[in-house]
């Protein structure tokens, strides 16, 4: 087992790149990273750390990583998927999120989301996102390219949000089911949209009320 400190902890961006291997998040106010060499061979130089400014780059193939985040709101948070298991939990969640698996598992939650910009291209692989928004003003965003693979959107918006579905199916299959609470609301505070483009694979949506 390597163990390597996060030493900088001003840090509001994330990007996590991952070809096989493991990345699981802990949040907690000691930010760390535990690297963990499994059955398959993991040495130093399967994994990089680097900071970019205010963005910690996180590099990794083959390893199994352990990631203790601060409980805090995160400018954006980009993430790259060519393999492996990638499994990120979150309290406040992201700004801006960016998704891009071309296999493996990415399951990516927030219990306490609020205004964001959530962007993802599938071409393959299994892609679950469980976001819990709380009150926010003006629009949150989601934009699903699919070409290829499962992706499953588990979704729980406050009251008074309108939702709008945009996009086609070109390809591929969405199912898409929506609370019949928020359908028969007359006055909206804020906007929920989801946008799909699909060219194959299969969508997944369920969009509920957030029970208070």
């Amino acid at each position: 087992m390597f163990t390597q400190e996060i030493f900088q902890t001003i840090f509001s961006k994330i990007k996590i790149e991952i070809d096989g291997g493991a990345v699981y998040t802990i949040e907690s106010d000691e930010p760390q990273i535990m690297i963990y060499s499994t059955g398959a061979e993991c040495d130093e130089d399967d994994y990089n750390i680097d900071y970019k400014d205010d963005k910690m780059i996180l590099s990794i193939e083959g390893c199994v990583v352990n990631l203790s985040l601060p409980k805090k709101e995160y400018e954006s948070l980009d993430v790259d998927v060519a393999g492996g298991i990638l499994d990120l939990r979150f309290e406040k969640g992201f700004k801006d999120l960016m998704i891009n698996i071309d296999g493996g598992t990415a399951k990516i939650s927030a219990s306490e989301i609020s205004r964001s910009h959530v962007y993802t291209e599938v071409n393959g692989g299994l892609l679950t996102l469980k976001l819990d928004y709380k009150s926010y003003e003006r629009e949150s965003e989601i934009d699903l390219e699919i070409n290829g693979g499962l992706v499953e959107l588990d979704i729980r918006l406050p009251q008074e949000t309108k939702v709008i579905i945009e996009g086609k199916d070109f390809g591929g299959y969405s199912d898409i089911n929506i609370d019949k609470r928020l359908l028969e609301q007359k006055t909206f505070s804020r906007t929920f949209i989801l946008k799909r483009f699909l060219r194959g694979g299969l969508l997944k949506t369920d969009i509920n009320m957030l029970e208070l």
